[in-house]
């Protein structure tokens, strides 16, 4: 933007100003410091704003895993009250076929305006919403009951003969079926299609609108220092429910081995036998096996009592007790 020209109106009259590095070349020092002064000035006061009049987990939330807190939809409105900022929106709706396009989707532009929605604008933000993002694609199905239709309260009996029973006391119809009944087990479960996508229509333009406020709402406000908001709708994301056979723990692989052994130190293989094996127990007969220690198979001598029971054995042979 170096030798851009900026249009500027006032008093209705159309003036040029130059923009970019040539605005700022084209300042005094005196008017470079005042500018830059009132810079700092603008940061240090919305970082008190964010200290005394936000709060954590409503106006601005942290995510594990990112360098800078969230801003929500509180604390937009509450930056948009303090600088005297009023939001206007423009939306655009479509519907897709479901299959080459998500059902439903929006885009939105936010304005804001200073003071009155008939005043200047100062920033504009950008946001979309679709029903094929993951968290509004599908839904945790749970087993229904066949009888009245209602959803977790079919329950596996533990008592007595096998059976599923629809539990009356979670609102249920106390209906049973058996253990293999179709109607039951053929019941599809976890995550699958959500089969009403229609039912999100106010939540899509309501995502959207708050995407593109909290977007435009850092531009106006220059807060993107201190808060961020590409990760804002990770923390929303649901936990995904596993089907029975996937809560079950994964079985071993046929032939599979453990990771092999470190070796051992020389000699001691020989003295103590096959590893893994445990050594055998010493008997009170000459010509077993002596258990001395390790170190007697390096220094070729037995730190026993002489004449205690046993032999001491390595890959030469049979070495009497010395």
């Amino acid at each position: 933007m170096t030798n851009e020209v900026a249009l500027e109106v006032i008093e209705g009259e159309v003036t040029t100003r130059e923009a970019g590095t040539s605005a700022l070349a084209a300042l005094t020092e005196d008017e470079f410091t005042t500018r830059l002064a009132e810079l700092k000035r603008g940061r240090e006061r919305i970082a008190t704003i964010q200290r005394e009049l936000m709060d954590k987990d409503v106006d601005y939330g942290t995510i594990p895993g990112t360098p800078k807190p969230t801003l929500l939809k509180p604390g937009a409105e509450k930056l948009c009250d303090i600088y005297g900022l009023r939001a206007d929106f423009d939306i655009e709706r479509s519907v897709g076929d479901g299959v080459t396009a998500p059902s439903l989707s929006y885009q939105t532009r936010c304005t804001l305006h200073l003071g009155a929605l008939d005043g200047p604008a100062v920033a504009v933000g950008y946001g979309a919403a679709n029903s094929w993002e993951r968290k509004y694609r599908y839904r945790l199905a749970e087993r229904a009951c066949p009888s009245c239709g209602m959803i977790g309260t079919l329950l596996k009996s533990k008592k007595g003969k096998p059976e599923w029973f629809c539990w009356a006391k979670k609102g249920g119809c106390g209906s049973t079926f058996p253990i293999m009944d179709p109607q039951v087990t053929q019941q599809a479960l976890g995550q699958i299609d959500n089969p009403d996508p229609w039912d999100l229509d106010t939540t899509l333009l309501k995502m959207a609108e708050k995407r593109s406020h909290v977007d435009a709402t850092l531009r106006a406000c220059a807060a993107s220092g201190l808060f961020t908001q590409d990760v804002e709708d990770r923390a929303e994301q649901p936990t995904e429910q596993r089907t029975e056979s996937e809560q079950q723990p994964a079985a071993q692989p046929t032939g599979a081995s453990e990771p092999p052994l470190p070796p051992e130190p020389p000699g001691l293989a020989q003295h103590r036998g096959p590893r893994n094996k445990p050594p055998e127990a010493p008997a009170d007969k000459t010509g077993t096996l002596c258990l001395a220690e390790d170190a007697a198979l390096e220094t070729g001598k037995c730190e026993k009592p002489a004449g205690h029971k046993g032999s001491h054995k390595n890959a030469a042979g049979v070495w009497p007790n010395k």
